[in-house]
């Protein structure tokens, strides 16, 4: 138990490293942008604004500048691409996304001074609320804001929405509720609809429906915000080349229709999208089709007489300004934005309104950066003094107001000094700490050599070093959740601390270890070679960003090399062949069959891979999208895989013995894995009804369907682990003479004269059998497997579903291949329970390959975010359980290849015992997994030891590849488009399989210890046969199997007639023949043969 405990305790150490690498890496690369809480009031820069507004004949007013509209209507349209919006009127045939807004284009053509219509440019990272904070301040989004999508914190620095609250304006606030979480207690009326279902199309828009006309034909309102869902959500769920994407702007042009016909003379109407979105119906990357939506603006009263530029050019961030100046409001004191100018001009020129408020805009955003200087050490020296010199010559321009066209010249200099403004701010909209970042990497570097370390221990860490390092590792955890509670504290003396707790241990564990093999590294092998030159290809090749866009495809061949390598070329020649034709073994030609194969389904799997935004010549296969066209096709394929998954998944056990009979966990396993594909066929069809058909079902059918199959997964689950030995001791059916029914010592002697012929014969069927034993363990990882892939399958819905099917089928047809070419290659024990770098290289980059086959790219845009509603009606209580299903549904391969990785230590022995004909000769391959109870320590060392490399190549990935690429690239054109989420979805993919190998080694270590109380359980009977006996026997020592063998051979002598007389002759008991009868049997209880005959 102590050194169990020990070695528990070191991957507990180096899972804690790695975490705690992560998290200062990730505190010092991804920070969040100084916020300054200061706000601008009517009389800020008054000073300042009051000599150059007398000068341009600006009259008075209460505010900066004269307020030109009394009352507004924002429109948001979610996911407003800009071509949804312009009327194209070359198309002959549409798309349905095309020519559909048919008001936009009759005002734009009616009344084209009193309308513009605009390309309204986004700031990555395009996701709904950085869009919404950007609209409303002004500022510029920091990448790491993107995680908070599901998080709504309350916006405390200046905005829109506060100046307009100041001024006593009454906001009336329909649609997305995000908008109650970042502004609360701001809005007079409420009607908030839930968000985040992008299945449902209507309910959010529809409630606006209900209460935008009303209320704009009421007198309680200064400013409506609305905001529809509806076009964004056909984007996630349908695409817009869906005819859905057609009927919603259908809808929404008709409210547009209505809302222009209400709009009163003082007011102005704003129709804006926060985002686009991609071909598929994604946003949240930086792709010109993400970040291009529009901005339509109307009023009844002249806005600008000017003919318009065709596909005019505007910011979302320049809205801010404009709106706050044309309400007579300050401008947002953080704003970047810059106005625009066809909003601002009068019909009167008598003043120049536009370059007052170009002067505004320039002395607001001045005074930001005055203040943002003072608090951070951001901006570079030169960059700084380009800025400030381009604001003196402003300055100097209002010394020579007696010049001509002093005026323009004011208003150009304004214009520049915003550029430059905003482009040094967009340099370093967020800010590194190089100190922090290194000691990340430093931290990971260390688990990644204390793991290598690892791997070199042949021996039982008999110390109590382990435990030092779990109380370490206790300590650092705690730092860590300090530091992310309190993220004001001193980074430096928490870095000192942590430093202190993982160097000393790692300095006393090397110390009193010393592995005597750490240095005596073996010449590399050809293949060993080859694995690793490949992983460090694919580890180093994340610094280049073509590899980051076609890092799918590259897995592929690199993982087919791999595997052919793997097939054809052993680890040792065969020397004793004599002629050239005996290389061409049986098993060769398997192995090279199961290479084709696996070559074959990963080169289909690549249609399931979603394009990158940055992949303009590619094309999404149809299989991916849930288009009319094929939707059969996609749902019988969804539906047969999950049929064959089961039922491949029950013949399995029931090949290996281990669903013989009736304990609690087999029939879990029998009933509850048939109910659970039977919810999730049944939720699936009803989604594929045809619509009016579904309408008339209720929706809580499709809810319990899967949540019915959830929880169904979860008592498989728990049931397996209250008995986690799928297996079943049977006793004979013993056929006992009638004259024998008199007394116990003749029925003994029966036996002993009837013994030798009895196995002589192989009589199995009166030999107490025990189904299931030589696939203990297997069977276990392959219940954990498959549960968890019927849950990611449940959370991929039909689309992905026959790509999760195919990576359990590499999965398995991998393990056949590495396991029958080790077999054929074992010269010892030793060999057979080492599990080759290379096993562990194969299996690494497979987990990896399949992230990109269940349709996801690390691109924030590729996002599942609709698995978040699997199982839910719609309104999300709260965020951990939908945000876990996300994390399930993102994740599923390294979930699947984390808990399986343990096979790879197990299934050479599972395969060779239940295919005899692909395994090895050696006498120890006859035994199964039950070796692992004769051979305890070396079970348990090679476990741990392959947890380790597991450990150590996830360690690689991340620190080789992303942690030092997003290091040396962040000043890269491309940082925030591929480096960082690169380094982001991988350092969750690493956390994940760390989590999920760790639980599985859970699973692992509680079916060997309760197969140890089995066997000891055999031990009481036994002894509780002997007290019945009233004779003393002692067992030889001998191993455990051994001693269950010969305690139910005694079982069996009591069975046979267990209610006869209590009288046996101590002589007839005698442990020397019931030892010879063990020894010319062998095996007298079939622990070996698990299938029944």
């Amino acid at each position: 138990m102590t050194l169990l405990l020990n070695h528990i305790s070191l991957l507990f150490w180096l899972l804690t490293l790695n975490t705690v690498g992560l998290y200062f890496f990730t505190r010092g690369f991804l920070l969040k942008r100084v916020v300054l809480n200061e706000k601008n009031q009517c009389n800020t820069l008054q000073k300042d604004f009051s000599p150059v507004f007398s000068s341009l004949g600006i009259p008075p007013s209460p505010c900066w500048l004269p307020r030109r509209f009394a009352r507004a209507v924002f429109v948001i349209i979610d996911g407003l691409r800009y071509d949804f919006a312009k009327w194209n009127e070359s198309a002959l045939n549409p798309a349905p996304y095309e020519n559909k807004l048919l008001t936009i284009y009759e005002v734009l053509t009616r009344h084209p001074h009193n309308s513009k219509l605009y390309k309204f440019i986004a700031d990555a990272p395009t996701t709904t609320l950085q869009r919404i904070k950007g609209l409303t301040t002004g500022s510029l989004p920091t990448f790491i804001d993107m995680g908070s999508n599901f998080d709504t914190p309350e916006i405390t620095e200046d905005n829109i929405i506060d100046q307009l609250v100041s001024a006593g304006k009454r906001i009336v606030f329909m649609g997305d509720d995000t908008w109650t979480g970042l502004f609360p207690g701001r809005f007079q009326t409420l009607y908030p609809f839930p968000s985040f279902n992008t299945k449902d199309l209507d309910t959010v828009d529809n409630g606006i429906l209900e209460q935008l006309i009303p209320t704009m034909k009421s007198d309680q309102w200064d400013v409506i915000v609305a905001h529809f869902l509806g076009v964004d959500h056909c984007g996630h769920t349908y695409g817009p080349d869906h005819p859905l994407m057609g009927q919603k702007l259908n809808q929404l042009d008709l409210i547009l229709k209505s809302v222009v016909s209400n709009l009163r003379d003082d007011s102005i109407l704003f129709v804006l999208g926060d985002h686009g979105m991609s071909s598929s119906g994604d946003h949240g990357g930086d792709s010109r089709e993400e970040v291009t939506s529009a901005l339509f603006v109307y009023s009844p009263t002249i806005i600008d007489k000017s003919k318009q530029a065709a596909d005019q050019t505007v910011l979302q961030i320049d809205l801010v300004p404009t709106v706050a100046l044309l309400l007579g409001l300050p401008i947002p004191f953080g704003n970047l934005g810059s106005i625009i100018e066809d909003l601002v001009k009068l019909d009167d020129e008598k003043y120049s309104l536009p370059t007052a408020a170009s002067y505004a805009n320039a002395a607001q955003v001045n005074k930001y950066l005055q203040n943002y200087v003072a608090v951070a050490d951001d901006f570079s020296s030169s960059d700084w003094t380009t800025v400030q010199s381009s604001y003196s010559r402003i300055k100097d321009s209002l010394s020579n107001t007696d010049k001509p066209y002093w005026e323009n010249d004011l208003q150009q200099h304004c214009k520049n000094f915003l550029q430059l403004a905003l482009s040094m701010c967009r340099k370093v909209w967020a800010t590194f700490e190089l100190s922090t970042m290194l000691c990340g990497i430093t931290f990971t570097l260390i688990a990644i050599l204390m793991a290598a370390y690892y791997t070199k221990l042949t021996h039982p860490i008999q110390s109590s070093t382990p435990i030092f390092c779990f109380f370490s590792s206790i300590i650092n955890l705690s730092i860590v959740v300090f530091a992310f509670f309190q993220p004001q504290s001193e980074p430096s003396l928490l870095l000192l601390i942590s430093l202190c707790l993982v160097v000393i241990p790692c300095l006393l564990f090397v110390v009193l270890t010393k592995p005597p093999n750490f240095f005596a590294f073996q010449t590399p092998l050809a293949d060993g070679a080859l694995s690793w030159l490949i992983f460090l290809i694919v580890a180093f090749s994340v610094s280049s960003n073509s590899y980051i866009i076609n890092e799918a495809a590259s897995l592929s061949f690199f993982l087919q090399i791999l595997i052919l390598v793997s097939a054809i070329y052993p680890r040792r020649i065969i020397r004793q062949v004599k002629r050239k034709w005996d290389l061409l073994t049986n098993h060769q030609i398997f192995r090279l069959l199961l290479c084709l194969l696996i070559s074959l389904i990963l080169r289909v799997c690549l249609y399931y891979q979603r394009c990158r935004p940055e992949q303009f010549w590619c094309v999404d296969h149809h299989l991916t999208h849930e288009l009319t066209s094929g939707r059969q096709i996609r749902f019988l394929a969804a539906l047969a895989s999950v049929c064959l998954l089961a039922i491949s998944f029950l013949a399995w056990l029931r090949h290996c013995g281990n669903l013989t009979h009736y304990p609690m966990s087999c029939i879990a396993v029998k009933y509850l894995t048939v109910f659970a594909c039977a919810c999730i066929c049944y939720a699936w069809s009803l989604s594929y009804l045809p619509p009016t058909l579904r309408s008339s079902i209720p929706h809580w059918h499709s809810v319990w369907a899967h949540r019915n199959a959830f929880l169904s997964l979860g008592v498989l689950l728990f049931a397996f682990l209250c008995h986690p030995l799928l297996v079943y001791r049977s006793m004979p059916q013993a056929s006992i003479p009638s004259f024998m029914s008199i007394s116990v010592p003749q029925l003994f002697q029966h036996l002993k004269h009837n013994w030798r012929k009895h196995f002589a014969t192989n009589l199995g069927d009166d030999i107490p059998v025990v189904y299931g034993l030589a696939s203990v363990y297997s069977s276990g990882t392959v219940l954990c497997v498959f549960v968890a892939a019927l849950g990611c399958i449940l959370l991929l819905g039909t689309t992905f579903a026959p790509a999760l099917f195919l990576l359990v089928t590499v999965l398995f047809l991998c393990l056949f291949l590495l396991s029958i070419r080790k077999m054929d290659l074992t010269e010892n024990l030793d060999d057979v329970f080492n599990v080759s770098w290379t096993d562990v290289i194969i299996w690494t980059l497979l987990s990896s390959y399949f992230f990109f086959i269940t349709g996801h790219q690390a691109s924030i845009s590729t996002i599942q975010w609709s698995a978040a509603f699997v199982g839910s009606n719609g309104e999300l209580s709260d965020y951990i359980f939908p945000a876990v299903k996300v994390l399930i549904n993102t994740f599923a391969s390294q979930i699947i290849y984390g808990l399986g990785v343990y096979l790879l230590l197990i299934w050479p022995f599972t395969c060779q015992f239940i295919f005899p004909a692909v395994g090895s000769k050696l006498e120890f391959a006859k035994q199964g997994e039950i070796i692992f109870t004769h051979q305890e320590h070396l079970f348990m060392n090679s476990a741990f030891q392959l947890t380790s490399k597991y450990f150590c190549l996830q360690g690689l990935k991340v620190l080789l590849g992303t942690m030092l690429a997003a290091t040396i690239h962040r000043r890269h054109l491309m940082v925030w488009a591929l480096f960082a989420p690169r380094f982001i979805f991988e350092a969750i993919a690493c956390l994940v399989g760390f989590a999920s190998t760790f639980l599985s080694l859970m699973i692992i270590i509680r079916i060997h210890k309760y197969l140890g109380k089995w066997l000891t359980a055999l031990e009481k009977k036994y002894r509780e046969v002997v007290r019945y006996l009233n004779c003393e026997i002692e067992i030889p020592s001998k191993s455990s199997v051994e001693k269950s063998s010969m305690l139910l051979l005694l079982l069996y002598f009591i069975w046979v007639n267990a209610d006869n007389q209590r009288s046996v002759a101590h002589e007839s008991c005698s442990c020397d023949y019931l030892e010879r009868c063990y020894v010319t049997a062998d095996y007298p209880i079939n622990f070996a043969n698990n299938r029944r005959k």
